[in-house]
């Protein structure tokens, strides 16, 4: 995921998946070869310019010497107002 100010690497799955990347999983599964490359067919069909408002949920867990965080995309809300101050969250749950 990427907006204007930074990037962040999100884990998406079901249903929320098959909506950001436009087809399902056994698409995904049929069009990857032995190596795991994905047939670039495949991806090509799948990019846009649509614009996503995403509801994430982070965890946190620690490590050695570090706290790290891992971000889950809970909804995703397609055609969203550009202004999304005016978005009411509980729209997304």
């Amino acid at each position: 995921m990427e907006d204007a100010s930074s990037i962040a690497l999100a884990t998406v799955f079901g249903k929320n998946a098959e909506k950001l990347f436009s087809f399902k999983a056994n698409d995904l599964v049929n069009n990857t070869n032995e190596d795991g490359i994905v047939n670039p067919e495949l991806l090509k069909q799948s990019a846009s310019n649509k614009k996503y408002l995403m509801l994430l949920k982070c965890y946190k867990y620690h490590t050695e010497n570090d706290i790290q965080q891992k971000y889950n995309i809970v909804t995703i809300q397609e055609d969203f107002a550009e202004d999304v101050s005016s978005v009411d969250t509980e729209d997304l749950v």
